[in-house]
């Protein structure tokens, strides 16, 4: 199943709330009734995401080998683990989640096939989520420092590895910006591609 389905259709459940709130206000019967009725799938749609992610944060399980489904808040497990353990794990994941009401677990051991499963895809999508933390972290810590002009530096980072870019004002302020980024727990290196602001001035 492919895992942003369900994050994008609760998005849509979230931006659109307010508007069916409005128009069950004016609505009839038959009206109120359709709207119950979307509800409802909205909801089992958000909670399936909710499943889904759960399942995908745990590095335990192989979640693209587990498919689920959400029917009134009665989520079905399918698909196939490694072993009875994990099989056990994921139902008592999705048991602990707010809002499911039971869990059907058909999920079938079945070790070599799970074991032939490509999992780059699963550790892409960690390392791309540690990215992304990285980069936030290193962009605050950047913008607490009063001797660095965070709004002028640039924070990329790939495989754990930060680069800085953009300009900053004096030598000082460069290898302070550097050291910030190197002190932030998980950094594996930093690239420095800082200007000295001066220095570009001087050479035009």
């Amino acid at each position: 199943m492919n895992k942003l389905i369900p994050f994008i259709v609760a998005s849509v459940v979230v931006l659109g709330a307010p508007a069916m709130a409005l128009g069950k206000s004016d609505a009839g019967n038959k009206q109120e009734g359709q709207a119950a009725e979307h509800d409802g799938n909205f909801s089992d749609a958000w909670l399936d995401g909710k499943v889904e992610m759960a399942l995908l944060l745990n590095r335990y399980l192989n979640s693209f080998k587990i498919d689920t489904k959400v029917d009134n808040g009665e989520v079905t497990l399918s698909g196939d683990v490694e072993s009875d353990i994990d099989r056990d794990l994921a139902e008592q994941i999705t048991l602990g989640i707010d809002g499911v009401k039971s869990v059907t677990n058909d999920l079938e051991v079945n070790p070599e096939d799970v074991a032939k499963t490509d999992t780059k895809e699963q550790q892409a999508f960690f390392q791309t989520i540690e990215d992304v933390t990285l980069t936030a972290r290193v962009k605050s810590k950047l913008m607490l420092n009063h001797n660095v002009r965070a709004r002028d530096i640039d924070v990329d980072t790939d495989g754990a590895v930060v680069t800085l870019t953009g300009a900053v004002r004096s030598p000082q302020e460069r290898d302070l910006a550097v050291q910030i980024a190197k002190n932030t727990d998980a950094v594996k290196d930093v690239l420095n591609k800082l200007e000295i602001q001066d220095q570009k001035v001087s050479q035009n």
